[in-house]
């Protein structure tokens, strides 16, 4: 994953909550693409949610919650090793399911 790529992903879960409202089309581009970010997101929670908790719990609380790392961290009760890990898998579900949408 490139690194604007893991840029433009972290930016769409720090706005999950806007992309629900009138400002999704500002964030995006067009309401379509808010939409198509929206399913995304929320494929990737569920399917998360389903398989791997920690990664879901990761993507709620530091992206979505806007917590920071230490909170993170301290909220899933993991080290600064695994934290890094359940990021870059959970960053990668989401990726995953935006690509098979055309965003990526």
């Amino acid at each position: 994953m490139t690194q604007q790529t893991k840029e433009l992903i972290k930016r769409m879960l720090q706005n999950y909550c806007a992309l629900h409202g009138s400002g999704a089309a500002r964030i995006c581009g067009s309401t379509e693409k808010a939409k198509l970010w929206r399913a995304a997101i929320d494929e990737a929670l569920d399917y998360c949610d389903r398989r791997h908790p920690m990664r879901a719990q990761l993507l709620r609380v530091k992206y979505i919650a806007g917590a920071t790392e230490e909170r993170t961290m301290k909220h899933m009760g993991v080290n600064r090793t695994t934290y890094q890990k359940h990021r870059a898998e959970a960053l990668s579900t989401v990726l995953e399911f935006a690509a098979r949408r055309g965003l990526i």
